[in-house]
This record gives C-alpha cells, sequence and structure tokens, in this order.
C-alpha cells in the first residue's frame, strides 16, 4: 500500500485534496467513486466541477453522502446536485450526532485509492487559501490484503449510511431541498438579515451587522473621496424601487451563469443591468444616500447575500485572477516530476498554463523604485509555496550562487561540463562578480576538483581546434589517429597544440569543443583534461 501525507494551509509543501481529487477524478484507473463530507459549499463543488461531470459521464457510479447540520452545507451546492443529476443522499444530524466524517474513496478494477482526513467539499477545506487541514492519501491495488481489510473495515462500519438503513439517511430531491430550507438547516451560501424586528444583527455569527455595514461604507467613502469632486446626482426613484427585484434576479442569473462571478462588464448586453449595478455601488457608498431607506427595503442584505462587492470591483477581479494562479503555480510546485523546471520566462507551460508569464509579470511588477504594495503582497505569497524567484534569476549573484550550490552537491561532478557554464556565465561577467563571490567559487572548485580556479582571460589569437581536428582524422599523415605527434608531421600546428597540454588554462579555453570520446583520447595524450 501507498501512502502519503497532504497537508495545506500550514506550511503547504505537500499537494492539495483538491489537487488530487481533481487528478483521480480524471484518472482511468477509477471507474467508481463514494464522497463523504461534512459540510459542502458550491464555491467547493465549484473548485471540481468540471472533472466531477466528467466522471460522471465516464463512472459506472458516482455518489455524495453530504452532512446537514449547523447550516454547513449550502443551498446552492445541494441545487448544483440536483441541477446535474448527481446522485446526493444527506444525512440529516440531530442534536446527539453531527454526520462529520470526511472520505474519498475511488475504485477500480484494479486500483483503489482513499483520501481520509479533515477536508470537507468547501473552498476553505480543499485549497492553500483556507483552512488548515491534514489528510492521508492510500493507494491500493485488488491484490492488496492490508489495502482490501481497510476497504471491507470501511464499508461495514458505514453500511447502515451506504444501505440507507436509517432514518436519518435521505435522497436529495428538489423537495426534499425545500423542505430544508423552509426548517432553516440549509441556507443560502452567502449571509441574510434576519426580520425587521433584529437589523442590527445577522442570521450568521460570521454576518455583518448594521454598524459593520455603516463602517464599511465610511471605508469605501474615504476610498473615493476626491476622486470625482462632487456628490453623486443619483438619487432613489419609485421606478428604481419597482424593477429592483427584477434586476437582482437578473444579476443573480448572471452569477450563476457565470461560475460565481459578481462583476457585471461594461459591455454586457443588458444595459441596463449595467447600470443597475454601477447605481448599487454608488448608493451604498456615496453619503447623499440615506442608508436607512436602502435598509428599509433590504437591498444591501440581499446584496451581500449573493457576495455583491460594493468595493472596487477590479479589485475583486485581480484577486480572483492571483488566488487561481496562486493555485496552478502550487500544483506545480507539488508535482516532483515539474518543480525543477519552473521557469520565470514566457516558455514555460504547466497544464498548459502560461505560469512563466505570470511569474514573468509579478517579478517585472516588483522591481522598480516604487512597486505596488499588492504587487509585494503577491510576490511575498509566491515565495511561502516555496518558489525562489532567484532561481531562475539571470542577476550575476543570483547566478553565482546557483553554480556553487550545483558544484558542491554533485557528488560526481564532471570537470569539462562547468567549464563550459564557467566560461559562459561566469568568466564573461567577471567584472560584475564580487570578491566574495569569487572566492567561493574557487574554494568550491579547488573542492571539487583539486586545481585553483583562474579567473584570467587569455586571449584567443586565432583558434586552430578545427585544423587540429583535421590533423586527428587524416589517416595518411596521421595513420595512428593521434592528437599530437611532432614538429615533422604537424608543421606549425605543433607548437598550438604542444602549449595546449603543457598548459591547463589554454586547454580550457577550447575544451568544450570536444566529444567525450576525443576528451578521453586527449586525456590519455597527457592532455590536462
Amino acid at each position: 500500500m501507498k501512502t502519503e501525507f497532504i497537508g495545506h494551509g500550514l506550511n503547504n509543501k505537500s499537494k492539495t485534496v483538491h489537487y488530487y481529487l481533481r487528478e483521480s477524478f480524471l484518472d482511468d484507473n477509477y471507474n467508481s467513486f463514494i464522497g463523504f463530507s461534512a459540510y459542502t459549499k458550491k464555491a467547493g463543488l465549484d473548485l471540481i466541477s468540471k472533472e466531477l461531470l466528467e466522471a460522471k459521464a465516464r463512472y459506472k457510479s458516482l455518489t455524495l453522502y453530504l452532512g446537514i447540520a449547523d447550516r454547513g452545507t449550502s443551498k446552492e451546492a445541494l441545487e448544483f446536485l440536483i441541477a446535474n443529476d448527481i446522485k446526493t443522499f444527506t444525512y440529516r444530524s440531530d442534536s446527539n450526532y453531527i454526520f462529520h466524517p470526511k472520505i474519498f474513496f475511488f475504485d477500480g478494477e484494479f486500483e483503489k485509492r482513499m483520501i481520509i482526513g479533515s477536508s470537507n467539499l468547501t473552498k476553505a477545506g480543499l485549497t492553500i487559501n483556507g483552512n488548515i487541514e491534514a489528510s492521508v492519501l492510500l493507494d491500493y491495488s485488488k491484490s492488496d490484503n492490508s489495502g482490501l481489510k481497510l476497504q471491507r473495515q470501511y464499508f461495514e462500519y458505514f453500511d447502515e449510511i451506504l444501505n440507507k438503513k436509517i432514518n436519518q439517511v435521505e435522497l436529495l430531491t428538489s423537495e426534499l431541498l425545500v423542505s430544508f430550507v423552509e426548517k432553516g438547516i440549509v441556507v443560502e451560501e452567502f449571509l441574510t438579515f434576519e426580520n425587521e424586528n433584529s437589523k442590527n444583527k445577522r442570521s450568521d455569527k460570521k454576518g455583518r451587522t448594521k454598524q459593520e455595514i455603516e463602517e464599511l461604507k465610511e471605508k469605501i467613502k474615504q476610498q473615493n473621496k476626491g476622486k470625482k469632486g462632487e456628490k453623486s446626482k443619483f438619487s432613489i426613484t419609485s421606478k428604481y424601487l419597482d424593477t429592483w427585484d427584477e434586476m437582482f434576479e437578473l444579476f443573480k442569473e448572471f452569477k450563476k451563469n457565470n461560475n460565481g462571478n459578481v462583476t457585471i462588464p461594461r459591455d454586457y448586453p443588458i444595459k441596463a443591468l449595467y447600470r443597475w449595478y454601477q447605481l448599487q455601488k454608488i448608493f451604498f457608498a456615496d453619503d447623499s444616500i440615506d442608508a436607512e431607506y436602502i435598509l428599509k427595503y433590504e437591498h444591501i442584505g440581499k446584496l451581500l447575500d449573493q457576495d455583491f462587492f460594493f468595493d472596487d470591483a477590479h479589485e475583486l477581479l485581480q484577486q480572483n485572477i492571483e488566488d487561481e494562479w496562486l493555485s496552478i503555480l502550487s500544483d506545480a510546485l507539488n508535482d516532483s516530476s515539474e518543480r525543477e523546471k519552473i521557469q520565470v520566462n514566457h516558455r514555460y507551460k504547466f497544464n498548459g498554463y502560461r505560469l512563466g508569464t505570470w511569474l514573468v509579470g509579478v517579478n517585472q511588477a516588483t522591481k522598480g523604485k516604487k512597486p505596488k504594495q499588492r504587487k509585494i503582497d503577491l510576490r511575498l505569497k509566491i515565495e511561502e509555496l516555496g518558489f525562489d524567484f532567484t532561481r531562475t534569476s539571470r542577476k550575476p549573484e543570483h547566478t553565482v550562487e546557483r553554480f556553487i550550490e550545483q558544484l558542491l552537491n554533485d557528488k560526481n561532478p564532471i570537470k569539462v561540463e562547468y567549464q563550459k557554464t564557467f566560461n559562459r556565465q561566469m568568466l564573461k561577467r567577471k567584472a560584475k562578480i564580487s570578491d566574495e563571490l569569487k572566492q567561493e567559487i574557487n574554494a568550491a572548485w579547488e573542492l571539487q576538483f583539486n586545481e585553483i580556479r583562474s579567473w584570467d582571460n587569455i586571449p584567443r589569437a586565432k583558434d586552430r581546434t578545427e585544423e587540429w581536428k583535421e590533423f586527428r582524422y587524416n589517416k595518411t599523415i596521421n595513420p595512428e589517429g593521434k592528437w599530437i605527434t611532432g614538429e615533422s608531421t604537424m608543421g606549425k600546428l605543433y607548437n598550438w597544440v604542444y602549449h595546449k597540454r603543457n598548459d591547463k588554462r589554454k586547454m580550457d579555453l577550447v575544451i568544450d569543443k570536444f566529444t567525450e570520446t576525443e576528451l578521453n583520447e586527449l586525456r590519455i595524450e597527457g592532455f590536462p583534461i
């Protein structure tokens, strides 16, 4: 049995449950799936929806068992499962017991996989930007007795749930969802205002109070102060109020059809919706608008329920983009076959994503005299994931540090290869390399090759390497195929070759022009290779 620890949210050194779920759903080794999740959110399902739906179309069976307790599973999540005809059973917890397992079981004809741990099907439970989570991945084959024992114990323990022998387990239907919502045990993903008698409270402990809304308004007003130089000339009209609910429904439909995006673009075909969207921001932030008047109609509460972003929409869009790229980078870093390939250049791609181009953009944005704080913070997040920008930097000091690290960690260094790298990367830029770094290179070189490293540039009056090779392979004048004979046969070439055999620095200048076979021959004939 192969076992692997999965942890994320703390130091993000391993792959995420999000990564393994997506990978497993697309793996041809598996043809059925059973998932247990205590809490489930639409934002969590969105992360794996593409792969989940592909698996549903291909698998023999795909079933979810979801907990219904403490409003932990959202209305939107259950609506998504119903709409996509994903077989789902709910376990309605009572006051004594809460359905709390998080187990994802992939079954195949030959291979099996279990992921057991703390991750729910929520965005916070699956990704690096969420909770501190810990799980274990278990891979085993149909001939692995220890794995099959674990599988048998799993099915025996959950027999009453998997075979629907208890009343708490019910097949999810539209009618059942309506009853959950009416009873208040399933709520919308985002928070709602309570009734008119308690306007200062929210229905969820994480929600905003009326006072917090006022503080948010004040913050946005300060951010917008001086941008236009005057108050808004818009006003709340009877027509605006009469059409508000209709526009709000259009907004929710837009959000549903655009993967949860709450930013209406300027070129959206329904111009009235874009204008309405802009008015929500204006009425919320402008101090000429009476917040109490809007609150009377519960507009702010409904908008917050849908995660409406009252601040700068561009900021929200940028944050979503950054989160997605961070997740892609995390997957690349956690892929052992890919980690060393990641490059800050426009050529590097990971799973079709131009990750290298994004890293170039972040790197460039943090250079200069006054980089934006947002980009600095983003760079810090990237480095916290374990990516080192200096590893691909072309600055002389970074190039030298990588060269030294590689040389010292190489158990069987090939001198000719390091000589080529030294000539190309260090010798030509020696004026930009500090004396301290030169000393470090010298020490590493002497340690590995037991010789002093020279930094002298020996001028090449004329490179006669090709002429030398022609002599070596000329059977007529050199039937034994020697690299050096005598001046009588080599002519003026003899003196040039003689100095190569007796001066290592001169030999190093042309050493990169020979094959390994030729280098071995030169060693045998006494050349300092």
